[in-house]
């Protein structure tokens, strides 16, 4: 296959996903700046801590409409005994965690908001690099590519990388909604 064959595929291809990628940019953001309309109230049935490139990580594991296994703060893990109940609100799309409060005996003793808000927010920005697809051809194939500004060469290799990575992340979202992968 020739350069020229290439340059022509790569950007049939990655034209082809864009528009997925900022469907899903969009999903991410609209999730964000929603408000929350649905809540579940999930009882802590299991706690732990495991070690991650050397630093501690805290899990907790609940039960409510959906099952949940979720990295919490070390503040929220030592506030959660096995029993308590979770009042979570979920965003609308993808169902993640807006805010997250630690019920015992009636009593709020601690909440938070979703650990997953803020790389929610730095994928949609990500996705919306997959529009960067439609940038004249001179711009993503300069005539020298290794002697072009390294900027260039990250657009070049992470385009179609985001793009079939949004292309991975529709078809699970599709799977959810249909009810073939239950929310965990």
């Amino acid at each position: 296959m020739n350069a020229t064959t290439w340059k022509r595929l790569y950007l049939v291809v990655t034209r082809l996903l864009a528009p997925l990628c900022a469907a899903l940019a969009l999903l991410l953001f609209y999730d964000l700046a929603a408000t929350a309309t649905e809540t579940d109230n999930a009882r802590v049935v299991a706690t732990a801590q495991r070690t991650q490139r050397a630093r501690p990580v805290f899990i907790i594991e609940a039960k409510g409409r959906y099952s949940y296994r979720e990295d919490v703060s070390a503040r929220i893990f030592r506030t959660i005994q096995l029993g308590d109940t979770l009042h979570v609100s979920l965003t609308p799309v993808f169902t993640e965690w807006k805010t997250m409060e630690v019920v015992r005996n009636g009593t709020v003793v601690a909440a938070t908001r979703g650990p997953e808000l803020s790389g929610m927010g730095a994928m949609g920005l990500l996705l919306l690099m997959g529009l960067a697809a439609f940038l004249p051809e001179r711009i993503l194939f300069p005539e020298r590519l290794l002697s072009a500004h390294p900027r260039i060469a990250v657009v070049v290799i992470a385009v179609p990388v985001i793009d079939f990575a949004a292309a991975l992340l529709g078809a699970r979202l599709v799977q959810v909604w249909m009810g073939h992968i239950e929310k965990m």
